[in-house]
């Protein structure tokens, strides 16, 4: 899980994250010091939760959570501030919870179950997405639509901003909520080869290559683009092996 944290106080930061850190020891933490710096997180990188104060300068609390709100998939929002008066309003906002300062401990329990088992939800359905299914593999066309897409279909994947595409003729790209690493272990023995650090590559999908430079290639693949993906020179004994070059 990874947690945001935005008040414009850097002890009320420090303190919201040491009581988090002894309730989620698993969760990645990150500190944003305004509202502007929290939108500018925010846009750099998926988190699943953020904890907004709401009295901040640049934008404040209710700011930013209305900007994450017209987000396709928003991170879940707690408002911890010490003002009670704009409940109703984070409400509206579709907040998870909403938490007056100072934080009791007893309090902030009853916000982390909350998170966890909304947490524990999410997992149970992207385990069953994600269940392979007779070389299939479930893909994110939008928010409210998956693609049960089929092996033979993916041209490559690729990594890219800290997000997972599987890119195949006639589709968008579609996100895959797994990293690079996982698919590599999951896909290796069904025709997937790791030809770079942001690339697997579907070997059937291979039908040229040509040098470029320092010891890297570019590969050619069968599509409607002629789709190319590099091949760096870290990965070509490895390919080597598994196309017998």
């Amino acid at each position: 899980m990874k947690i945001l944290i935005a008040d414009d106080e850097t002890p009320a930061r420090e303190e919201l994250q040491f009581m988090l850190e002894e309730l989620l020891p698993q969760a990645d933490f990150q500190q944003a010091k305004d509202g502007l710096d929290a939108l500018h997180r925010l846009r750099e990188d998926d988190f699943d939760v953020v904890f907004l104060d709401i009295q901040m300068p640049g934008k404040d609390g209710l700011e930013v959570a209305s900007k994450l709100f017209e987000q396709r998939r928003p991170p879940k929002v707690v408002f911890a501030t010490a003002y009670s008066e704009h409940a109703v309003e984070a409400f509206r906002l579709s907040a998870l919870d909403y938490i007056v300062k100072p934080i009791r401990e007893d309090r902030l329990c009853q916000t982390v179950k909350r998170l966890q088992e909304r947490w524990d939800q999410r997992e149970g359905m992207q385990k069953l997405l994600w269940q392979r299914k007779e070389n299939k593999l479930w893909v994110e066309a939008s928010e409210e639509r998956w693609v049960l897409l089929d092996y033979d279909d993916i041209l490559y994947i690729q990594a890219q901003d800290k997000k997972v595409f599987a890119i195949a003729d006639g589709y968008p790209p579609l996100r895959i909520r797994k990293t690079l690493k996982e698919l590599e272990e999951a896909m290796t023995d069904d025709g997937f080869l790791r030809v770079h650090k942001g690339y697997m590559v579907n070997l059937k999908k291979v039908k040229e290559m040509s040098a470029w430079f320092s010891g890297a290639y570019t590969l050619v693949l069968e599509s409607s683009q002629n789709s190319q993906v590099p091949l760096s020179r870290r990965f070509v004994a490895r390919f080597r092996e598994a196309t017998r070059w």
